[in-house]
């Protein structure tokens, strides 16, 4: 408290929560795959090409920011629709930008295994990688 009495800060912002949980995914243990919380702390370098699986607002900010740094991305995402749980504008925000940056979203897709350079999920009864 003292702190911020001495800073004054013009606004507080709380930025708390959201644990990350490993998925029930084959491969997910793999040194391919790494967090969200690790990307953007810069902890970790990805490749040019980039599968985001999970597409809620954590999944789409991350897809988000490295798309604005020209890497090409593609989400997976078991729900009809990107950023389910957004406000409407932070989620009109972010579709837009992954359109403009070309990011493909695939939705209803449920991923079963993730390899080097391999997804592999089900849509509409459909199996594809």
């Amino acid at each position: 408290m003292q702190m911020i009495e001495e800073i004054k800060p013009d606004k507080i912002i709380l930025a708390v929560g959201s644990y990350f949980s490993k998925p029930d995914i084959e491969g997910v243990e793999g040194e391919k795959v790494i967090t969200a919380k690790a990307i953007l702390l810069g902890l970790e370098k990805v490749g040019e090409r980039v599968a985001v699986i999970g597409g809620g607002l954590v999944g789409a900010e991350v897809a988000d920011f490295l798309s604005s740094r020209k890497h090409q991305v593609t989400i997976f995402e078991m729900l009809p629709e990107l950023a389910h749980k957004a406000a409407t504008s932070t989620k009109v925000y972010l579709t837009d930008q992954l359109a403009r940056r070309n990011v493909q979203v695939i939705c209803q897709a449920k991923v079963l295994k993730v390899a080097p350079a391999k997804v592999c999920y089900i849509r509409e009864g459909w199996r594809f990688t």
